[in-house]
């Protein structure tokens, strides 16, 4: 009888940690429904941000090799809204060759060291017109230490790239005495 006593309290002890146990998840779970709905409240805000200051937004996920970019992302590199083909293949074609190295470079350091990934390439658009981009990303990774996604911003820096190039022509001969 005492045996079937301590199974009995034991049970019943099981049973109040489990209920315990569930009303922490519930908890939980409530809490990352709100989260969620504050996420996808503030997202146009963000996304209206991003296009106001012309910068694009763009992930790609390693696993399915998916590349995503907003509507300023394709515009920066010549796409209509929606045509970008979203492959790895699309956009390598579109970074210059002189610079796809550097900038395969820049990326392997970051995914190496867990840094913000930062570089500044020309970008050959479908027209073949060209433009220069700076773009910040960085690698997630799952609970291995596997890289799983990048995602980050780039904005066109074209302009300021065609303005360095007349200042340093136009010092000319008088280049030597500025430095």
């Amino acid at each position: 009888m005492r045996d079937e006593e301590k199974s009995r309290e034991q049970l019943l002890a099981d049973l109040h940690s489990l209920r315990h146990r569930v009303e922490e998840l519930e908890e939980e779970r409530a809490h990352l429904k709100q989260e969620q709905e504050e996420l996808k409240e503030s997202e146009p805000l963000h996304r209206l941000a991003l296009e106001a200051a012309n910068i694009g937004a763009w992930d790609w996920d390693l696993v399915s090799d998916k590349h995503t970019w907003s509507r300023v992302q394709e515009a920066i590199w010549g796409y209509a809204p929606g045509t970008f083909p979203g492959t790895t293949r699309a956009f390598k074609k579109g970074v210059h060759p002189d610079d796809l190295p550097r900038l395969l470079e820049a990326e392997e350091d970051s995914k190496k060291n867990g840094d913000l990934f930062r570089s500044e390439f020309r970008v050959i658009r479908p027209d073949g017109r060209m433009r220069w981009v700076a773009s910040t990303g960085l690698f997630l990774f799952d609970a291995h230490r596997q890289p799983v996604r990048v995602t980050g911003v780039l904005f066109d820096i074209t302009e300021r790239q065609r303005t360095c190039v007349k200042a340093k022509n136009s010092a000319g001969p008088y280049s030597r005495q500025l430095r």
